[in-house]
C-alpha cells in the first residue's frame, strides 16, 4: 500500500512534459508574440514622445532666454537724438530774396556713436531735405542749417517783437547696431532778435521729440 501510494504521488514525467510543452507551445503562438511586440512598440513610442516633449520644452526655454537676452542688449544700446540750440538771423543772399537763416543742432545724448543720415524739415509751406552722412560721437552734435523765405513785414516783426512759425520733420540716423531709425519732431519756433529762438512742443513749453 505504501509503495502504491508513493507511486501514485510521484509526478508522471510524461504528464509534466506534456504540460510544459503545452505552455511552451502556447507561448510560441503568434498572438502572444504580436501582443508582446505591440506592447513594446507602444512603450517605445510613449518614451520617444516624452523625450521629444522634454527636448521641445528645453529648446523653447533656451530660445526664450536667448530672445530675452537679445532684447535686453538692444534696450541697453537703444539710441535717440535731441534737437537743441535753435538760432535765427535775417539775411539776404547775394542776388536772392530776404530770408531767415535758421540753424539747430542734432545732438547725440547717448554713450555710443551714431551716424546722421539726413533731416527732413517743414516750416510753414516750405520743405527741405538735408542729406547728411556724419558720424556723431557720444554727447556731441551736428549743426543743421536752412534758409526760410520771409517778407519785409516779418523781418520788422523779428527785429521789434517776434514771429511764430510751425515746424515739423524727422531725423534719420543709423544706430550702433547698424539699424536705420527715424525720429520725428514737431511744434513751433518763436523767433526774435531779442530772445533768439524758442522751440515750443505741441504739449507745452520744453523740448518734445516723438519717436517714429
Amino acid at each position: 500500500m505504501f509503495f502504491a501510494g508513493l507511486v501514485a504521488a510521484t509526478p508522471n514525467p510524461d504528464h509534466a512534459a506534456s504540460d510544459s510543452r503545452q505552455w511552451y507551445t502556447a507561448f510560441k503562438q503568434p498572438e502572444w508574440l504580436q501582443l508582446i511586440v505591440a506592447v513594446l512598440g507602444i512603450g517605445v513610442i510613449v518614451w520617444q514622445s516624452w523625450e521629444t516633449k522634454v527636448a521641445a520644452k528645453a529648446a523653447k526655454k533656451s530660445a526664450e532666454a536667448t530672445e530675452k537676452s537679445v532684447r535686453l542688449q538692444e534696450a541697453a544700446l537703444r539710441q535717440w537724438v535731441d534737437i537743441k540750440e535753435w538760432r535765427s538771423v535775417p539775411w539776404v543772399p547775394k542776388g536772392g530774396d530776404l530770408s531767415l537763416h535758421l540753424q539747430f543742432n542734432v545732438v547725440n545724448p547717448t554713450d555710443k556713436p551714431l551716424t546722421l543720415r539726413g533731416v527732413f524739415i517743414k516750416i510753414g509751406e516750405q520743405e527741405e531735405t538735408i542729406v547728411k552722412n556724419n558720424l556723431i560721437p557720444p554727447q556731441k552734435w551736428h549743426p543743421i542749417v536752412m534758409s526760410l523765405a520771409i517778407t519785409e513785414q516779418q523781418m520788422v516783426k523779428w527785429a521789434a517783437d517776434k514771429i511764430s512759425l510751425f515746424v515739423s520733420g524727422f531725423v534719420s540716423y543709423e544706430d550702433v547696431l547698424e539699424t536705420m531709425r527715424k525720429q520725428s519732431f514737431s511744434g513751433a519756433i518763436v523767433c526774435s532778435k531779442k530772445d533768439g529762438v524758442i522751440f515750443v512742443p505741441p504739449y507745452g513749453p520744453g523740448l518734445y521729440i516723438a519717436s517714429a
